[in-house]
């Protein structure tokens, strides 16, 4: 089985072992927890799949972050109640306009 993907930014060939260090770095850089033997599982399956591994740790990364800048966050309604559905709809609203 051939364990290397071809990177089309730099034209190289990167084993999982580079795909692996380079989500390391990702994940210190973003101060976010690594763990390793998850990752790897993670990056195997994307790999067998066919996808592109560095964008699919991009992405993770950027859910994860956009996740945790949620947290704990949640509208009231003008009665005073907790508005999931509202935190919500804030949560979509703002992907949305942050993807264009």
């Amino acid at each position: 089985m051939d364990v290397s993907t071809h990177n089309p930014t730099t034209g190289n060939h990167e084993t999982v072992e580079d795909l692996t260090r380079f989500a390391a770095n990702a994940f210190a850089a973003a101060g976010i927890e690594y763990r390793p033997a998850r990752m790897s599982k993670f990056i195997r399956r994307i790999h067998r799949a066919g996808n592109e591994v560095r964008a699919a740790i991009t992405r993770y990364l950027d859910n994860e972050l956009d996740a945790r800048s949620w947290a704990g966050f949640e509208l009231y309604a003008v009665s005073g109640y907790a508005d999931p559905t509202g935190a919500r709809a804030a949560r979509n609203v703002d992907r949305a306009r942050g993807a264009r």
